[in-house]
C-alpha cells in the first residue's frame, strides 16, 4: 500500500468480515482472520517554514498549541501549496503569552529530541476533517479497555478487539471509518511524521499467546515468558526491590490507543507524538522491551527526572542500562532512560 496516497487520499473502504467472539486470547490452532477493507487517510497539512526568531522561552513559557489552519485543500493535488504559517517578526514575551501560532524552526533531529515537546515547522499534523475520527476512535477503545480490563487490554490483539466490540453494547461497533482510519494509522510509514526507529510489527492483527507471556503480580503488565521475564526477575533481584515494572507488553492494539491518546494532547501534531511515543507498530515493547520505575515516583519515572535516581543509578553500575533512545539521538525519539533494551 502505497503509505503517500494513505497519508493524502481521501478516506475509503470496505468491510466484508464477519467475525464470531473469540476468546480473550488465541490459541495457536485458531484460524488468523485477515482484514478484508482498505482505507486511506485524508489529507494532512505540514507547516511552511518562517524565517527563525531568537526567542527564549522557559519550560512553562513554551507553546504547547498550533493554531488551526483554515481552509484545510486536499494536498494530492501537487498544484496547490502547503497552508501558510504566518511568519513570526518582532514578538515580544507579551504576545508569545497570547498566540498559539508560534512554531520552531529546527536544524537537526537531534534539536527535536531535545525540544522535544514543542511544534517545529516541518511537523505534520492530522488533517482537521479527521480529528472527529481520531476522537471517535480513541473513545472507543477506551471503552473496550475498560471493558476487558486494563492488564489484560496490554495484549488484546486486533481481531479480539473487533469482536468484543461488536458483541457489547457498552463498546460499540468500530464503524467503516474508525477501521480505515486504524489501518492508515497503521500502515503510515511513521519516517513521514520525522520517527526514524525500526518497524518491528508487519501486521495489524498480529497476535500474542497466552502460553508465551506472564502477568507480574501487582504491576498489572505482561513479560515474554523468555528473555524478558528472566532479565527483568535478575534486574530486582540486583538492583532491589524499589524497581518496579512500570509497562510490559504492549499489542499492536494497545500501541494504536496509546499513540491516539498521545496525538490529541497535542493538538493531533503527529510528529510532536512520535517524539514521545512509538507510533503503532514501531515500539520494541511489542516485542520484548520494558519499561521500569521506583516506587513511589509515579510520573515522575516518565521523565528524565529517573535518570538522577538511586535506583537508576544503580542500574546503571551493574550494567542494566543499554538506552535505547540516548538523549540526543537521530532516531528522532526522546530520551527514555526508563526504557530497557531486551531485543
Amino acid at each position: 500500500m502505497n503509505r503517500r496516497r494513505l497519508l493524502l487520499g481521501v478516506t475509503t473502504f470496505v468491510v466484508a468480515s464477519q467475525l464470531k467472539i473469540p476468546s480473550l486470547w488465541r490459541n495457536e490452532s485458531d484460524p488468523v482472520l485477515v482484514e478484508d477493507y482498505v482505507g486511506r487517510g485524508g489529507p494532512v497539512t505540514r507547516g511552511v517554514r518562517p524565517q527563525p526568531v531568537d526567542i527564549l522561552l522557559s519550560d512553562n513559557e513554551a507553546p504547547s498549541l498550533i493554531a488551526p489552519v483554515s481552509d484545510l485543500r486536499s494536498l494530492s493535488d501537487p498544484s496547490l501549496k502547503s497552508e501558510q504559517v504566518p511568519i513570526l517578526e518582532d514578538v515580544g514575551p507579551a504576545t508569545l503569552q497570547k498566540t498559539s501560532e508560534i512554531r520552531k524552526v529546527a536544524q537537526s533531529v537531534s534539536e527535536k529530541v531535545r525540544d522535544f515537546s514543542l511544534d517545529f515547522t516541518d511537523d505534520i499534523f492530522l488533517a482537521e476533517n479527521q480529528h472527529s475520527v481520531l476522537d471517535d476512535t480513541l473513545a472507543r477503545l477506551g471503552r473496550l479497555q475498560s471493558l476487558v480490563g486494563h492488564g489484560h487490554f496490554n495484549v488484546i490483539d486486533f481481531d479480539q478487539a473487533r469482536a468484543y466490540a461488536k458483541n457489547y453494547s457498552d463498546v460499540g461497533k468500530f464503524t467503516e471509518a474508525e477501521l480505515a482510519f486504524i489501518e492508515q494509522m497503521f500502515e503510515t510509514d511513521a519516517s513521514d511524521y520525522g520517527f526514524f526507529g525500526e518497524k518491528v510489527s508487519d501486521a495489524l492483527t498480529q497476535s500474542i499467546k497466552k502460553s508465551e507471556v506472564y502477568k507480574v503480580p501487582g504491576s498489572g503488565h505482561y513479560l515474554y515468558r523468555d528473555e524478558s521475564l528472566a532479565h527483568y526477575e535478575k534486574l530486582v533481584k540486583d538492583v532491589g526491590d524499589d524497581v518496579i515494572l512500570t509497562s510490559g507488553i504492549r499489542s499492536n492494539v494497545k500501541q494504536i490507543h496509546l499513540f491516539l491518546a498521545k496525538s490529541k494532547s497535542v493538538s493531533y501534531n503527529l510528529s510532536r507524538a512520535s517524539r514521545s511515543l512509538a507510533p503503532p507498530g514501531y515500539s520494541f515493547h511489542g516485542i520484548g522491551d520494558y519499561d521500569v520505575g521506583k516506587k513511589g515516583w509515579g510520573a515522575l519515572n516518565f521523565t528524565g527526572d529517573f535518570a538522577k535516581s538511586d535506583t537508576f543509578k544503580k542500574m546503571q553500575d551493574l550494567g542494566y542500562i543499554q538506552i535505547r533512545y540516548l538523549p540526543e539521538n537521530e532516531l528522532g525519539v526522546r530520551f527514555e532512560p526508563w526504557h530497557i533494551k531486551v531485543v
